[in-house]
């Protein structure tokens, strides 16, 4: 646990740090938050990051998938908009019960200044920070489905 010198906040317990078995690299790293928040970090490219609940993911690099299982609460995924072309781009897998395919996604989103707030079947959330509605409709390569 940390505690910031000027008693502010007490903020990070690292729950999880997985490491590459070939190079040693760090892929993913997972803190909890004293208010049950998480931060998740990616620390190379093409890393699978899974939502516990209330959690920030930062991708870092590219070809990384967020897969947000049911039940995920608020979801803030911070650098998509950096990642959505070319061969290294994110990717976003929803639990079909939340949403059962791309159409289902963009009627669950709305804008919100530069940002998109997608939300599910069950009330669960994800900020896109950096991607209007506009820009997501041109996504559907982006996003993947499981059961």
């Amino acid at each position: 646990t940390y505690t910031d010198t000027g008693n502010t906040a007490s903020w990070a317990t690292i729950a999880y740090v997985g490491y590459h078995p070939g190079t040693g690299q760090w892929t993913s790293i997972t803190t909890t938050n004293d208010d049950g928040t998480h931060l998740i970090a990616a620390g190379m490219d093409g890393v699978s990051l899974n939502s516990i609940l209330n959690d920030t993911f930062t991708g870092t690099g590219n070809s990384e998938t967020f897969v947000l299982s049911s039940n995920y609460g608020h979801e803030i995924i911070t650098d998509f908009a950096s990642h959505t072309t070319g061969a290294g781009h994110d990717t976003i897998s929803f639990s079909t019960s939340e949403f059962a395919n791309f159409a289902a996604v963009l009627s669950g989103a709305t804008t919100s200044g530069n940002n998109t707030i997608i939300t599910g079947l069950n009330g669960d959330q994800v900020t896109l920070l950096g991607i209007t509605k506009t820009t997501l409709a041109g996504l559907s390569a982006d996003f993947t489905f499981h059961a």
